[in-house]
């Protein structure tokens, strides 16, 4: 289980990769300061460190149309009227809570905060600026709940709130995010019911809701709400009851399945064969069976891509098929401890 968290947080780190090749370009500061990025804006001038209320930046020390200042501690917001990309160059050096006037960076496409030390709520205002395509406050303090104001984001392609502190409902309006990409909601508490309906988009090609509260099933129709679904982390659920959808094949883009730790009964479905991009497959510590002779096993060796399979702790109660050693050669790890494997 903790291999497949570590894996999580390691796609993690990748995954504004996802979107293409990153247009901002950086503005150093001096003195070891924060970085500031522009997106196809104005060239950022090197400054002094300033500050916008209590979360530090670099500069509002900026050349062209944006003015000039270089005094500590005033929040002066008109030079960040045009400013697109946010993105401190140091992680772990921004601590406290960001202020609501964040909400007048009209033209924001791209704020990148995580792995920090930012406690509070997610400002309602930040939610409100509808130019925003990448959100990313991944491993910081934030808390409360994950506001309805979220539809507003009609453009966000990239959202990223995993590893925090925030509760209750995941709010169904996040169905109103139409362009939606990339979604991770992982290690928070939220909690109540799963409803895949809200992550009905034919755009979204990773979802991480792992390590929450939540409770429900497996959508039998799972593969014509997400259509053209890449990576799939749903392991560490409170209560993940039902069957493995048999449908499952339909998701013919999917390369990382990850379904550990969960409490799901049934048939293993022979169908997982078909997904002929599969790289990982994790169905560690549910409650899974299949027939005597394991044939999904079998299914899975049309898998070329395959490099880690874990079945560990599931009751398959079958003999080892001699197929399994025609899995893939890219296999790096196959784990089925304590499975009642015979043979």
């Amino acid at each position: 289980m903790g291999g497949a968290i570590w894996l999580v947080k390691r796609e993690k780190q990748h995954e504004r990769g996802i979107l293409g090749q990153n247009q901002c370009a950086i503005a150093q500061g001096s003195g070891g300061g924060l970085g500031v990025q522009g997106h196809r804006g104005p060239k950022i001038d090197r400054g002094m460190i300033g500050w916008l209320g209590s979360v530090p930046v670099l500069p509002i020390y900026v050349a062209g149309p944006f003015g000039r200042s270089n005094r500590r501690n005033d929040t002066n917001w008109a030079f960040g009227a045009k400013l697109v990309c946010f993105r401190p160059q140091f992680q772990g050096s921004i601590r406290g809570m960001i202020p609501q006037e964040i909400g007048n960076l009209v033209n924001l496409a791209e704020l990148a905060m995580e792995i920090n030390q930012i406690t509070g709520l997610v400002p309602i205002s930040i939610l409100n600026i509808s130019s925003v395509q990448i959100l990313s406050l991944s491993m910081n303090n934030f808390s409360g709940f994950l506001p309805q104001e979220i539809s507003n984001l009609t453009k966000m392609q990239n959202l990223q709130l995993g590893d925090n502190k925030l509760i209750a409902e995941i709010p169904k309006e996040i169905s109103n995010l139409v362009e939606l990409e990339v979604l991770d909601l992982s290690s928070n508490s939220f909690s109540g019911s799963l409803d895949m309906e809200i992550f009905n988009k034919s755009g979204l090609r990773v979802i991480s809701i792992s390590n929450n509260n939540l409770s429900g099933s497996l959508a039998p129709n799972l593969c014509s709400l997400l259509p053209n679904i890449e990576k799939l982390y749903m392991n560490d659920l409170t209560n993940l009851v039902g069957t493995f959808p048999h449908s499952i094949s339909n998701c013919s883009e999917l390369t990382i399945l990850e379904l550990s730790n969960n409490q799901l009964t049934g048939l293993i479905p022979n169908s997982l064969g078909h997904l002929a991009h599969l790289q990982f497959l994790n169905l560690e510590r549910n409650n899974l069976t299949n027939d005597s002779t394991l044939s999904f096993l079998t299914s899975l060796t049309s898998c070329r891509n395959l490099t880690f399979l874990s079945v560990y702790l599931n009751p398959l109660n079958g003999m080892l098929p001699a197929s399994t050693g025609n899995l893939s050669t890219s296999l790096r790890t196959f784990v089925a401890d304590i499975c009642k494997i015979k043979g």
